[in-house]
């Protein structure tokens, strides 16, 4: 429980913080002058006044602000250093800066952890499972694509992206095989070895003994070959009692385990399935200064993947229920923070992207609304009245609130099964 709030702290302070300082940034080169920079909202729990500015730290840290000079219409003067006083384009620019630097974040901590840590492979080129591809079995080892030698499925999958039609070579029961397949027809996936690379600190597995490197032997004593098998079994017994067997080394471990029930997405839906906190083991390939382009490759990567979810909600394919609110925020801020530093920072690199969408949709009081209001002043050569500002802003405000509560009842609903 410690940990989960201090992962909270430290997470969602350096997101608002990296979020407001774009707005600050953005303001200070404007010229409008800067009143105020709160980390959270409500009774301050501390402030310091440096020139011009009152940098403070509220109690709710769900949020942040930076009240910039002339902002509310109620306090303009008509001085220079406003922020109603200066052209369009610059207000705009102070607006978009704070989900600017958000994509920035993101993308500096998907690089850093990827510099740090390499990227991950999938050290194998034997085929686990096909689906609606006649030409390739379960047990090839794929070894050339149109005639180039692949190393691991990182590079089979590289080679066969985006393409109608590959010519495929393969070892198949002891014979070299050419065919030709259609890699949009189905899919085929790899055969990864039951082999741990992580467990979660104080997870069920962790209880049981298991550790990093341990190879899988069986469950309930039915033997396991593939990781696809453990974790089939797994999410298929949850608050069951099952009876692990390993191998460390050149010995053998038995121990019980009891995977605790959580809810995932699983197939296109949401589940109620047994987990018990381990990863897959996976081989790290260091890729130096590579890192920046695959960390760009991560950031776009997550913008199409929640892109694709919110059109999937909008076009009632996907129930709203899967929406998280704070308390999902929090819980996940810790269990990432169990798994180590580069889940945690990678979790935040994700959550800055949710930022970085979300501030640009055009509902004020969000950025994306005053960027909306701005195209407004723009395109009818007037500034928008005071009365329409605060109309806009209430019925924006109303509206995110009702969204507010309705993904904390979701948490709320999670919690409660």
């Amino acid at each position: 429980m410690l940990l989960t709030v201090v992962a909270a702290i430290i997470g969602l302070s350096i997101l608002i913080i990296f979020h407001e300082l774009g707005h600050f940034v953005a303001a200070k080169k404007a010229g409008i002058k800067v009143h105020e920079f709160s980390l959270g909202f409500g009774p301050k729990i501390f402030s310091i006044k440096r020139g011009e500015t009152l940098y403070k730290v509220c109690i709710i840290l769900f949020g942040g602000y930076v009240r910039l000079a002339g902002m509310d219409p109620h306090e303009r003067k008509g001085e220079p250093y406003e922020y109603g006083s200066k052209p369009i384009w610059k207000r705009a620019g102070v607006a978009f800066c704070g989900p600017a630097f958000n994509f920035v974040l993101a993308f500096v901590l998907f690089s850093f952890t990827i510099l740090m840590y390499g990227i991950e492979v999938i050290d194998t080129r034997i085929v686990g499972e096909v689906k609606g591809i006649e030409e390739i079995r379960a047990g090839d080892e794929i070894i050339a694509i149109d005639g180039e030698g692949v190393k691991d499925w990182n590079d089979i999958l590289n080679k066969i992206r985006n393409r109608d039609s590959v010519t495929c070579t393969v070892l198949r029961a002891g014979e070299v095989v050419e065919t030709s397949f259609n890699p949009n027809k189905g899919n085929i996936s790899p055969l990864i070895l039951p082999v741990i690379g992580g467990v979660e600190k104080g997870g069920p597995a962790s209880k049981a003994g298991l550790r990093d490197g341990d190879r899988i032997l069986s469950v309930n004593d039915e033997p396991i070959n593939s990781w696809d098998e453990f974790v089939s079994i797994i999410q298929a017994n949850p608050e069951k009692e099952l009876k692990l067997r390993w191998r460390r080394g050149d010995e053998e471990f038995e121990n019980t385990c009891i995977p605790k029930k959580e809810q995932r997405f699983v197939s296109g839906e949401v589940k109620e399935v047994g987990v018990i906190g381990v990863s897959v083991k996976l081989n790290t390939r260091k890729v130096g200064i590579n890192a920046l382009r695959y960390g760009g490759y991560q950031t776009i990567g997550t913008i199409g993947t929640t892109l694709s979810f919110m059109a999937k909600l909008v076009k009632r394919q996907l129930s709203p229920k899967l929406i998280g609110g704070p308390v999902s925020i929090i819980r996940f801020m810790g269990e990432s923070a169990r798994w180590g530093s580069k889940q945690f920072l990678s979790f935040i690199a994700f959550l800055s992207i949710q930022l970085f969408i979300i501030n640009l949709i055009p509902i004020p009081p969000l950025d994306g609304g005053q960027l909306t209001l701005l195209g407004i002043e723009k395109i009818r050569r007037r500034a928008i009245s005071e009365k329409e500002i605060v109309a806009t802003q209430t019925i924006g405000f109303a509206l995110l609130m009702l969204f507010f509560l309705y993904v904390t009842f979701n948490d709320i609903m999670r919690l409660i099964k």
